[in-house]
């Protein structure tokens, strides 16, 4: 008995050396430029990779997208590389742009055993009026936005979101990463609203903005740049007060981190 798992141990190891003898990656780059108006909804949605977005003035979004797919079957591979679709679907002022991953035929650990099994990453750059609206999410995946006139959101479960040289309300979350939150202007009607679970959460801020502030943490602490007119209680963790005599609402939230409400 001893000697026959010896056997189909040694076999097991033969198999995933072959396996690993015959990795492979493929790469493919796609870009898109697409006629769009001033003003609009901009959308990108991601699985697993990073979303970059920066502006530009001219009515266009350009739209570029790296793909990455490895794994031990070359054949595989390439496969999936030919599958894999970036698509963008306008409607009026709205564009919504989505990496189309196609559904493994093949998994858990036969399919990785055998080859069968591939890993997927594609990373946007995305380039948008600069006067538009815009939502980017992912999954796993850091987001970046720069340059924005209007709404923003970024959202993912895996890593950092940055949100810079905005004008214009805000939304950012995460669950596993830090926020960082850069503002050129912040007008009375706008709002900043960043919680993630682990990682921290900065915001910065003009000098002579005004805003009602909000920020906590379970673990960790809180930092001002600003003088803050508290209202109730001034906790470590826990903090409620204007700037400048109050204005827009700005409210951070993390669990395992800190907050920073910084000048710029």
């Amino acid at each position: 008995m001893i000697r026959n798992h010896s056997i189909c141990h040694a076999a097991l190891c033969t198999v995933l050396g072959a396996g690993l003898l015959f990795a492979g990656v493929e790469k493919k780059h796609v870009n898109n430029i697409i006629p769009f108006r001033a003003g609009g909804d901009v959308s990108v949605k991601n699985t697993n990779g990073e979303i970059a977005v920066s502006t530009h003035s001219a009515e266009t979004v350009i739209v570029d997208a790296d793909i990455r797919v490895s794994g031990k079957s070359r054949e595989r591979v390439r496969e999936m590389l030919d599958r894999i679709r970036i698509v963008a679907e306008q409607r009026g002022d709205r564009l919504h742009i989505e990496a189309d991953y196609p559904k493994s035929r093949t998994g858990g650990f036969f399919g990785w055993l055998f080859g069968n099994s591939v890993s997927v990453k594609v990373d946007f750059a995305v380039t948008v009026p600069e006067r538009s609206n815009l939502d980017a999410s992912s999954v796993n995946g850091k987001i970046e936005i720069t340059g924005v006139t209007g709404e923003v959101q970024g959202e993912t479960t895996n890593g950092s979101v940055r949100i810079a040289e905005i004008s214009g309300a805000i939304r950012a979350r995460s669950t596993n990463g830090s926020i960082t939150i850069d503002v050129a202007d912040f007008p009375a009607d706008a709002g900043i609203s960043a919680h993630t679970v682990n990682g921290s959460v900065k915001c910065y801020l003009p000098e002579r903005v005004a805003a009602d502030c909000s920020g906590s943490t379970v673990n960790g602490g809180i930092r001002s740049d600003f003088p803050l007119t508290v209202s109730g209680r001034f906790l470590n963790r826990d903090v409620e007060g204007t700037i400048n005599g109050g204005g827009g609402r700005i409210e951070l939230k993390t669990v395992n981190g800190s907050v920073g409400i910084l000048h710029r």
